[in-house]
């Protein structure tokens, strides 16, 4: 069971992270990371959400 909350925070801090860093490509035209960056940090976060089974209509990897 720890492994698997452990594993949650992941997904939410993934969410976070990418939400922040698409706000600073798309909305301040200001990215920090590069394009293949931000690709890999959104397969990890669909990864983690197919695992755990817990993809929603919200989440940032749709």
């Amino acid at each position: 069971m720890q492994n698997i909350d452990f594993s949650i925070e992941n997904v939410i801090e993934l969410q976070k992270l990418i939400k922040y860093h698409s706000d600073l490509y798309y909305n301040k035209e200001n990215p920090i990371i590069s394009d293949v960056e931000y690709d890999e940090l959104l397969d990890k976060l669909s990864i983690l959400e197919n695992k755990y089974d817990i993809k929603n209509k919200q989440s940032v990897s749709i």
